[in-house]
């Protein structure tokens, strides 16, 4: 007997009329090593150079479609690729194909620190990988999302003094910020800066249950290939706090333990001279991105490659890092599906949960446990150009025992109010409002409340500017009045899905809201000042 396979390509004779048996199958699509691949690691990609890869891919498979998010301070393009089987061909389609077909949507961003290019270079490589359909077993479970170059502008700096001590690429990498000179990681409460802008509208286009944030390390001599974060602020849904806690980080870990990638939270030294005082994690707020998305209900994943590993290294286990997550994603979709909507659900419904929900305005840095970290040994690389040093790890490291400080205890509990008000908006608040994608409505003729009112206020001003901001503190105590409410106030009801984000951007002593940011302050009032955003207790 004649076994007939996959791989025979044939027409047999049947009745005395020819016909196909089996379809013939296209040969993978010659694609080309990335720019950091055919240089052997020794340069990254210009953001022209990434939109040519990503186009080459695209036009090399139906699954990926290239779209565009927007475009830079300096009219530079943000791409973004879509990857599903079938296909799709926008971000709207995206969200509907996801929703019918039950495949959870994964957004994964690159390149926000433009010095931090592995994502960027990993991200090409997976897309190249999905056009050949190496990783279609992840499409039958998921749909997709890359924006390989988040800060083209960045990007394009290129100088060999840029992160100097990091071990390569020798040719230089760009620059921190993006053309406005902001930090992209600490924009996303006063959204500022139009990429942003693009980055929130096309999450809430997609709807994507996990975000992925690929970065490198910034100098501390550890001995993981890769370190990790997920949502942090006590605010956030418990839920998916204790989720990512207990599951999506240990499993991810042992996965890439498995593949053989040494993983650990991310965090630095409290003392680099003593290790074993500890390590500890960064900060809270919702200015950065892992966070952020937190407060609109989804898991993320914070990705921080060993900046003192060679490129060649970094770039491999960020992308083992990012096949690691999607493979964990496909084999939780149903969970992470449900997940998602439990904590709208939870959100839509916190309010009303109880006479009185409290919640945590700032995070306190707590002693998640004692651990053994690996502490690592590097040696000097001199520049031959630039006579600067290059700091490359030896792959030698032992563990040492020490406090392990990752999560976060939650202060300064405050009452989620049933809306907030504020009774003359400006119209830069309107369109944060707008972008943060929180329900609201403008009163359309006069009203008399029962609010809570933050009064004899007092604002104090950072010495130092911070992103070009001044940052707001705020000062006073609650007392309950009754108000006449005028015309075109905005109401910001929490009986929506992000009510925890309502609460911590509008609740005056949080310690990373729309007030930090100078968008919201103080205005006049018979017994000294008052916060400007009013806490609604009932219509009258």
């Amino acid at each position: 007997m004649i076994r007939l396979t996959t791989a025979c390509v044939g027409l047999v004779a049947f009745g005395g009329a020819q016909r196909p048996l089996l379809a013939q199958r296209a040969p993978p699509p010659e694609l080309p090593p990335t720019v950091a691949e055919s240089s052997q690691f020794e340069r990254t990609a210009t953001s022209a150079e990434v939109e040519a890869y990503v186009d080459r891919c695209v036009a090399a498979s139906p699954k990926l479609a290239r779209l565009s998010m927007g475009k830079t301070t300096q009219g530079k393009d943000l791409p973004l690729v879509l990857v599903a089987d079938p296909p799709v061909a926008s971000l709207a389609a995206a969200r509907a194909k996801a929703a019918a077909t039950k495949k959870p949507l994964v957004f994964v961003m690159a390149n926000i620190h433009a010095g931090e290019v592995e994502g960027k270079e990993a991200v090409q490589i997976l897309l190249r990988e999905l056009a050949r359909g190496e990783h279609d077993e992840l499409l039958a479970a998921l749909t997709l999302a890359f924006v390989p170059d988040y800060n083209p502008d960045g990007n394009d700096k290129l100088d060999r003094k840029s992160r100097p001590d990091q071990a390569g690429p020798n040719e230089g990498v760009g620059q921190r910020a993006n053309g406005q000179g902001l930090d992209l990681n600490r924009d996303f409460v006063k959204v500022e800066a139009p990429e942003t802008k693009a980055l929130l509208a096309a999450v809430d286009a997609l709807d994507p249950v996990l975000v992925m944030d690929l970065h490198t390390t910034d100098g501390c001599f550890h001995g993981y290939d890769l370190t990790y974060a997920g949502i942090m602020h006590p605010a956030c849904d418990p839920q998916l706090l204790e989720f990512t806690r207990a599951t999506l980080l240990p499993k991810v870990q042992a996965a890439m333990k498995a593949k053989g990638f040494a993983t650990f939270d991310y965090g630095d030294f409290d003392d680099n001279a003593h290790p074993e005082k500890g390590w500890s994690s960064f900060e809270s707020k919702p200015r950065y991105g892992t966070n952020y998305f937190g407060f609109q209900n989804r898991l993320t994943l914070l990705s921080e490659a060993y900046s003192h590993a060679p490129f060649a290294e970094r770039v491999k286990s960020t992308r083992a890092f990012v096949l690691t997550a999607l493979e964990f994603a496909r084999d939780h979709a149903a969970v992470l599906l449900a997940l998602r909507a439990d904590a709208d659900a939870r959100g839509r419904a916190l309010v009303t949960s109880a006479p009185s929900v409290n919640l945590p305005t700032r995070g306190e840095m707590a002693k998640t446990r004692d651990d053994d970290v690996l502490v690592g040994t590097v040696r000097a690389e001199k520049d031959p150009v630039t006579g600067l040093d290059h700091m490359v790890t030896t792959h030698d490291s032992h563990a040492v025992r020490m406090p392990v400080s990752v999560t976060f205890d939650g202060r300064d509990d405050q009452p989620l109010s049933r809306a907030y008000v504020v009774a003359k908006p400006s119209d830069r608040l309107l369109d944060l409002v707008a972008r943060h994608g929180l329900s609201s409505e403008r009163l359309a003729a006069a009203r008399r409340a029962r609010v809570r009112v933050f009064a004899n206020a007092q604002r104090t001003e950072s010495k130092r500017p911070f992103q070009g901001h001044a940052l707001a503190t705020f000062t006073g105590s609650d007392a309950e009045r009754e108000l006449e409410l005028p015309a075109g106030a905005l109401v910001v009801p929490t009986d929506q899905p992000r009510s925890r984000l309502a609460f911590v951007l509008f609740t005056p002593t949080s310690d990373d809201g729309l007030g930090t940011w100078g968008a919201l302050g103080l205005e006049p009032d018979a017994a000294g000042s008052r916060f400007e955003a009013l806490q609604l207790l009932e219509w009258k």
